[in-house]
Parts: C-alpha cells; structure tokens; sequence
C-alpha cells in the first residue's frame, strides 16, 4: 500500500512542478487543500489564495525533482521531501529542499502544508 501511495503523491508533485499546473487556479484548487500554508523558500508564509495568485503569476520555468522520499504517517497522512533544481531569472541553478504534508480526503491526496528551502548544491 505505501508503493502506491508513495507513486501516487510523487506524481502530485511532478505535476504541481509543471508549468501549466502552476498556471491553472482550477487544478491548483483541487490539489492545495483550503488550510493550506506554506513557508516559501525566501522566508515567507502564504496561504492557498496567495499561492494560487503566486504560482499564477510566476515565469514559467523547468523544475527538476530529485531524491523523493515518502514517510507514510496514517494511511491518509504522509511527508514527501525532496530535492528541487531550477534555473532562476539569471539562469542559474538554484537549488531548495522541499518537504509537503499531503492529505487524503474525500476529494483525493491534496497538500495541507509545503515548505521550500534554498540550499547550496
């Protein structure tokens, strides 16, 4: 069961990762849960409307995600973290460490919580 979950959310986040994902309110709706907090790689915290208009906002760019890690908590709780590579306005790679609570509920997985932290490579 938690090689299925664990493929399950690591598809979330390679979709959440995806430029049309992180352009679309609708989708991003269905996958932030309406508690939804984040602590964002620069320091700040933003909830699900602000992620929202921040994700819609942003320069699409390619995100790389490597080192997935899934701790099942409860059969309806889990932490993923990972590693996140991508190149920012200057071109040059920046690397965050991630971590994402996710939550099963009756509408599916959706994420409650995600923190980014910018590390050097």
């Amino acid at each position: 069961m938690d090689t299925d979950i664990k493929r399950q959310l690591l598809n979330l986040e390679r979709e959440l990762l995806q430029p049309q994902t992180r352009r679309d309110p609708r989708k991003l709706d269905q996958l932030l849960a309406d508690t939804f907090i984040e602590f964002t790689a620069s320091g700040s915290t933003c909830n699900k409307p602000q992620a929202i208009n921040a994700l819609h906002s942003e320069t699409p760019n390619e995100r790389i995600l490597e080192n997935f890690h899934l701790q099942v908590l409860t059969p309806d709780v889990a932490v993923a973290t990972y590693r996140c590579v991508q190149r920012d306005e200057h071109g040059a790679m920046v690397t965050s460490l991630r971590s994402s609570v996710w939550r099963l509920g009756v509408v599916g997985w959706q994420m409650v919580f995600h923190q980014g932290t910018r590390v050097d490579r």
